[in-house]
């Protein structure tokens, strides 16, 4: 039992720190380079703040996939928990973009938010209204695919999780060559399918986890390295901002699946312990992920002038960001929401 609420502790840590990643994506807290540019991405040279941008911020999402689907598949996969979990991530998939709609354009928007065609329908879906919830619906499928995937036999899984990883290897090239930006869309949840079979197989195999973790995570940080070099060098296109701002996939990268399971590796050794702090920021990570939508336009003053690096004036306002969403969590959390919605 003390391995398990150890394990739980080491998720708090991932929490904790994947909703900042977000809110700092977001906010463009580490800057941004010519990648982001239409005009100049084709003379950018790789920085500091692509690395950080690229290979820290954006493992958030398929970071919180991990997270989901890994508790989820700690426990015999059944038709009822399923249930229960879709339908908790069904409300919140409504429940934001609906608000965060009227809270924009007020209800007038929610009119003219809805799709005129079934292709049109699809892509709304899969972003949760066009809205940063995108998360929400790729879980839902995340978790129905981890699922299916959970009462599979062993080679079965074996192969299914190649394949996975084989189709996201190909999503951007494929994307290069058609011209077809969705394929590699940052709400593209095949993006995450990869991300969400490793997690189940983590779940599922702890022993062997903890035998030869550190191995597991020198190979993925290996892997991870080498990924990104390719990525950098042959997957940058000015199709992919049909996708998403920027000149590189955001998440259709195997470099990210590789990062994640490092990560989450490290983050689950049994070792690790989480304080007040860390418990603090975990319980409240979904308040944050959820209303910090709410508060950028009010908080973000400053405005970039082409390729800038960040500072003083960002870095504030991202903090104010969260500071902001954190307070209005713990006031709508205590009484005006359902706890559904923010915990």
């Amino acid at each position: 039992m003390a391995a398990v609420k150890q394990r739980l502790e080491g998720i708090d840590h991932l929490r904790a720190v994947m909703s900042l990643f977000v809110v700092t994506w977001h906010m463009q807290g580490a800057g941004r380079s010519s990648i982001f540019s239409r005009e100049a991405f084709s003379r950018h040279s790789f920085t500091l703040s692509d690395f950080v941008n690229f290979h820290l911020l954006l493992l958030a999402v398929p970071m919180f996939v991990f997270v989901s689907v890994y508790l989820y598949a700690r426990q015999p996969p059944t038709v009822a928990r399923l249930g229960d979990r879709l339908g908790r991530l069904a409300i919140l998939a409504t429940f934001w973009p609906v608000a965060l709609i009227i809270y924009y354009a007020r209800y007038s928007g929610l009119r003219h938010a809805l799709p005129g065609s079934l292709t049109e329908g699809v892509r709304f879906v899969l972003r949760a209204g066009n809205s940063q919830y995108y998360f929400f619906p790729s879980l839902m499928l995340c978790l129905i695919a981890a699922h299916l995937f959970l009462i599979l036999g062993r080679r079965t899984q074996a192969g299914v999780f190649v394949l996975s990883c084989a189709l996201l290897a190909v999503l951007a090239p494929l994307t290069l060559l058609t011209g077809f930006a969705p394929l590699s869309a940052y709400w593209n949840p095949a993006s995450f399918f990869p991300v969400a079979f490793a997690a189940a197989l983590v779940a599922r195999h702890e022993g062997f986890v903890d035998r030869h973790r550190t191995r597991m995570v020198v190979v993925s940080v290996v892997m991870a390295a080498l990924l990104a070099v390719l990525e950098w060098r042959f997957l940058v296109g000015e199709v992919f901002f049909g996708g998403q701002s920027c000149a590189l996939p955001c998440y259709a990268r195997p470099s990210l699946l590789f990062s994640v399971v490092a990560l989450a590796l490290v983050a689950l050794h049994p070792a690790v312990t989480s304080g007040p702090v860390v418990r603090f920021l975990s319980a409240h990570s979904l308040a944050l992920f959820c209303l910090h939508p709410f508060f950028m336009p009010l908080l973000r003053k400053s405005r970039w002038a082409g390729e800038q690096a960040v500072g003083v004036e960002r870095w504030a306002e991202t903090l104010a960001v969260i500071l902001v969403s954190y307070a209005a969590g713990m006031v709508l959390r205590r009484w005006y929401l359902k706890p559904e919605l923010l915990a």
